[in-house]
């Protein structure tokens, strides 16, 4: 899927919050995976190799989880709707990237992939 994809589907989960700035966090709490993506800027080679790891994993959405809630006005709610959001995406990536593309969910601490066969 694409950035603009998982932005609008994370806006919309964080659509229900009556704080624009909360739902802008969990809105870009969603694109937060894709940040790995800029490991195209060292070659095709190295995306494809680190694309799907270094930040679709559990590090990057406790990371990313917490910047967003310390700077949200409304914090639980944000700390659940960017945890929801994050997810969401890796739903979405495992779902609509096709059959070869894994998820490295618990990168560094294993390097096994997860994927599933309706891609």
């Amino acid at each position: 899927m694409h950035a603009p994809v998982h932005l609008a589907i994370s806006w919309l989960t964080g659509h229900a919050l009556t704080d624009r700035r909360d739902r802008r966090l969990v809105a870009w709490s969603g694109v937060v995976p894709d940040l790995d993506a800029l490991s195209l800027l060292g070659g095709i080679a190295a995306y494809s190799q680190y694309h799907h790891v270094l930040a679709h994993g559990v590090m990057a959405a406790v990371a990313g989880t917490a910047i967003w809630t310390a700077l949200a006005r409304r914090r639980l709610q944000v700390l659940v709707g960017s945890l929801a959001a994050f997810h969401l995406h890796l739903v979405c990536d495992l779902l609509g990237s096709g059959r070869d593309g894994a998820i490295v969910y618990w990168f560094p601490f294993s390097r096994r992939e997860f994927m599933t066969p309706y891609g």
